[in-house]
């Protein structure tokens, strides 16, 4: 019988102000084992809580893009070092943090799940397909997930360019809000920007995409 703690922060250096928080917190939690979500400054504060509590770190990151600068390919190899073992849930994740330079023998294969019972077709709403402009003839392409550059990001916009040369009829909607949200909604004006969409209500989202 496990139980699990979420400890979100602002992604920013302000989270290293919260260290002193986050250690009695987790030590009135009497957790186990630390999970890294993030490569920023939280990870930090996190890695400085178990060091303090002698905890083992496990991490599922997006894998390093090429275009990162060698000072955050160096940064990434030195938090990595940090951690027991890396959840990928792809090959080509794995590669990708292999030629950064991380152990092979660190990294583990974390196929993603999905809840059937959840996410389901029946989930599809006529409400939302009108409020998004989409019909039969204007179908929707939804993306859902973070909008920040260490997410892929900027192959949106691409993606909205190749789609309009293919499928000039359709209408791109995403669904997440992220540090590039605002520059990815002037690169992409005909897309329909739905913000940051509540856990509960991503299975209605994705169940009206064609």
């Amino acid at each position: 019988d496990s139980s699990f703690y979420q400890y979100p922060a602002a992604p920013t250096a302000k989270a290293l102000l919260r260290v002193h928080d986050l250690l009695i917190r987790a030590e009135t939690e009497r957790i186990d084992v630390v999970h890294l979500l993030t490569a920023g400054p939280p990870a930090i504060a996190a890695l400085l809580v178990a060091a303090r509590l002698g905890l083992p770190v496990i991490a599922s990151l997006p894998p390093p893009l090429v275009a990162e600068g060698p000072l955050r390919q160096v940064y990434t190899r030195a938090l990595l070092r940090q951690i027991r073992r890396l959840l990928v849930t792809s090959m080509t994740a794995r590669a990708r943090f292999i030629r950064a330079g991380i152990d092979s023998g660190k990294i583990i294969a974390w196929r993603p799940g999905v809840d059937t019972s959840l996410f389901a077709p029946r989930k599809r709403s006529n409400e939302l397909r009108e409020r998004w402009g989409v019909s039969d003839t204007r179908p929707a392409v939804v993306y859902a997930g973070a909008l920040s550059h260490n997410r892929g990001a900027r192959l949106l916009r691409s993606m909205e360019v190749e789609l309009y040369r293919t499928r000039p009829m359709h209408r791109l909607i995403v669904a997440g809000d992220g540090p590039a949200f605002r520059e990815l909604r002037a690169a992409c004006p005909k897309a329909f920007f739905i913000g940051a969409v509540p856990h509960g209500e991503m299975p209605r989202v994705l169940a009206s995409a064609d």
